[in-house]
C-alpha cells in the first residue's frame, strides 16, 4: 500500500502544474509527453518558450543531475522545435527545500556545476541556447542566465 502512494506522488508534475498555474497560457504541461518539452508557452514578448523540469525530490533526484543535458539537448529535435521561430529554451529547478534543508538550486550546483569547467558549461549554453535557468519554490521565482546559475555562490 506505501509503494502505491509513493508511486503516485510525484514531485516534478508538482512543480509543473504550480509553475503553470503561475505562467496562464500554456500550450503543453505534460511532462510525460515523448514530443514535447515538460511544459510549452508563449511568453509576453510572443516567443514560443520550451522548459525543461528537474527536481531534486524525487526518489531519483540524484539522476536528475546527469540526466539535464540530455533532456535540454532532446528539446532542440521536438517537433515544437522545428514548428515555431523565436524559441526560448529554459531550465526550471524546483527550489523547494529537501528534509535536510538543501534547496534545488543548492543541489544543482553542487552536484552538477562545481564539476563542470566553467567554459565547457558556457559552450552547452550555446549548443541549447538556453534563455535562462528558473529557481520556483511553489511561491517565489528566481532568473538567471545559464552563465549565472554556473556563477551563482550557493549558500
Amino acid at each position: 500500500m506505501m509503494k502505491d502512494l509513493e508511486k503516485r506522488k510525484n514531485p516534478e508534475q508538482d512543480l509543473i502544474k504550480s509553475f503553470c498555474d503561475r505562467l496562464g497560457t500554456v500550450q503543453c504541461s505534460n511532462c510525460r509527453a515523448k514530443n514535447h518539452a515538460d511544459i510549452e508557452y508563449i511568453n509576453d514578448n510572443g516567443d514560443f518558450c520550451m522548459v525543461e523540469a528537474k527536481t531534486h525530490l524525487s526518489g531519483d533526484g540524484h539522476n536528475a543531475v546527469h540526466k539535464l543535458f540530455g533532456e535540454l539537448l532532446k528539446l532542440t529535435g521536438y517537433q515544437s522545435s522545428k514548428t515555431h521561430e523565436n524559441i526560448k529554451y529554459q531550465l526550471l529547478i524546483d527550489n523547494r527545500p529537501d528534509e535536510t534543508g538543501k534547496r534545488g538550486g543548492q543541489f544543482f550546483h553542487e552536484l552538477l556545476v562545481k564539476h563542470i569547467p566553467k567554459d565547457k558549461f558556457i559552450a552547452f549554453g550555446k549548443i541549447v541556447p538556453i534563455d535562462k535557468v528558473i529557481e520556483f519554490d511553489m511561491k517565489t521565482i528566481k532568473e538567471f542566465s545559464w552563465e549565472e546559475f554556473y556563477n551563482l555562490e550557493e549558500k
